[in-house]
């Protein structure tokens, strides 16, 4: 079964007068955190909810799905059992988000393992080691094809996106780095303990 497009990855569609308002990448439409359409101000468990239940597995019993989730949207009331599509329980990330690009995710752990697995289904492409080891608290990002992981140690690696690991480049900045790089109109943004970076061609 296809879930392409009903599945979502620590992405959240707002249903808003009947017309989905979709943030289509991390930070919403401009990176900026900002959305145009109106969001409830007053809300709780039991005021202006639509739907409840995917975060509540953390603390339930193993036997419940834990892990990285891909859950189905829509659905009311409880949805903790019925929207979740998949999960995956091995090198989850503690701190960075996932990336949903292309057809795939790909996530990264401490040490600098990568994992990557097909959205819709949830199957195992490739994991791997990415050469830079370290603790990773920034997010991978995405730009023509390619794949940016940055590690605490200050070495991004530049991956191919496609079904195998293949490393194009790794870049040791010297410092360690613990925020998400950016890009934009071609040129990539890298914060550094102690400088900010703007790399262009």
């Amino acid at each position: 079964m296809m879930l392409k497009a009903s599945v979502a990855l620590l992405a959240i569609t707002l249903r808003l007068s009947g017309e989905d308002v979709r943030w289509p990448q991390y930070r919403g439409p401009v990176g900026a955190g900002i959305s145009e359409s109106a969001a409830p101000v007053e809300f709780g468990p039991k005021q202006n909810l639509e739907w409840e239940g995917v975060m509540s597995l953390i603390s339930q019993s193993l036997a419940m799905p834990h892990g990285l989730l891909a859950i189905r949207l829509g659905g009311e009331n409880d949805v903790t059992q019925a929207n979740v599509a998949w999960s995956e329980q091995r090198a989850v990330p503690e701190v960075p988000v996932p990336l949903v690009y292309g057809e795939r995710v790909y996530a990264v752990t401490n040490g600098g393992i990568v994992s990557v697995l097909d959205q819709a289904s949830g199957k195992l492409i490739y994991r791997g080691r990415l050469g830079a080891g370290g603790l990773y608290y920034s997010s991978p990002i995405a730009a023509a094809g390619n794949v940016y992981f940055a590690s605490s140690e200050g070495v991004v690696t530049v991956v191919r996106a496609g079904g195998k690991l293949d490393v194009v480049a790794r870049n040791d900045l010297g410092e360690p780095i613990f925020a998400t790089p950016a890009v934009v109109q071609g040129r990539l943004y890298v914060r550094t303990t102690g400088h900010l970076y703007a790399f262009g061609r």
